[in-house]
This record gives structure tokens, C-alpha cells and sequence, in this order.
């Protein structure tokens, strides 16, 4: 895989943020209210995250992408080192 098509990959088209926006909600509500999420060097409430992937803001779209990254590595087997 080149440099380009890695960074398609991890583009999030609008079509794959739409459908990807529920599952990322509803995993975030699975967390407890008293876990705090880092990203740099900010701290989120699961309250405050589910926010921020609500409106789609520069958080959420982060957050967004690294759980998009999340389920292409658990789909290709590489969180489980069966790549």
C-alpha cells in the first residue's frame, strides 16, 4: 500500500461518517459516566465525547477516525496479530 492510499483510508467520506456516527454513539454510551477519555492532551466525559461526534466538530471527527481505524484493524485481524 503506497502513502496515498493510506491516507484515503483514513478519510472519513461523508457516506462512511453517516453510517459510521450511530456505532461510535452507541459505544460511547456503553462507557461509565466516571471514565474519562484522552485525546491529546484534553480529557472528555463519555457526556462531552458523544457531544462532539453529535456535531461532527473537530473532536468528533477525530474520535471518529480512530475508531474507524478500530474496526478496519479488528475486521482485517491485525488487533489479534492474524493479518
Amino acid at each position: 500500500m503506497t502513502n496515498n492510499n493510506a491516507k484515503q483510508e483514513d478519510e472519513l467520506t461523508p457516506e462512511i461518517e453517516k453510517r459510521l456516527k450511530p456505532i461510535v454513539i452507541a459505544n460511547i454510551r456503553t462507557i461509565p459516566d466516571d471514565i474519562f477519555i484522552s485525546l491529546g492532551n484534553q480529557e472528555y466525559s463519555p457526556k462531552d465525547l458523544e457531544k462532539h461526534v453529535e456535531e461532527s466538530d473537530e473532536t468528533g471527527i477525530e474520535f471518529m477516525k480512530m475508531h474507524w481505524q478500530y474496526l478496519r484493524d479488528a475486521a482485517a485481524g491485525t488487533l489479534y496479530g492474524h493479518e
